[in-house]
């Protein structure tokens, strides 16, 4: 119950893994989870990590709903997030703290949870990565969406 109304509670979790090659490193990884304010029935509740550099990200999605924790160890990533609760989605930038032309592998959980009050729970998830190498195009999945029967 949120507002008197009825609706189920959705954890999202992003979870990415990043490798260079020789010819190419990782610059910069963007991803977006969408909850989809289109339809009218979702609601962002909240989004984690907030921006951040630590050595180990630790957070709990628990506005509304059980508490659900997540960590992650960037190692030599920021965090930086550029969110939006109006909006209904969660985005992160992450990009490496120093520039080196030797970046080890990044690792991410990113997450969001979002109400639902009525009908099919929609999401919508994206990557885009940059890489280093003229020779190699930036790479991303495009929007994915995806739909459940929930209501």
């Amino acid at each position: 119950m949120l507002n008197d109304v009825d609706v189920s509670i959705w954890d999202i979790l992003s979870t990415t893994e990043a490798l260079g090659k020789s010819y190419a490193t990782v610059r910069e990884q963007v991803t977006r989870l969408d909850a989809e304010s289109n339809i009218g029935n979702q609601e962002l509740l909240e989004y984690r990590p907030t921006t951040t550099s630590s050595e180990s990200i630790s957070f709990t999605l628990s506005k509304s709903g059980p508490s659900i924790s997540y960590k992650f160890e960037p190692g030599s990533w920021k965090t930086e997030t550029d969110s939006r609760l109006s909006e209904n989605y969660g985005k992160w930038i992450l990009t490496p703290k120093f520039p080196t032309t030797d970046l080890p592998r990044l690792e991410t959980n990113l997450g969001i949870r979002v109400s639902n009050a009525a009908g099919s729970f929609l999401i919508q998830h994206s990557h885009t990565i940059t890489l280093s190498s003229i020779y190699t195009p930036n790479n991303g999945t495009g929007v994915r969406q995806f739909w459940v029967n929930d209501r």
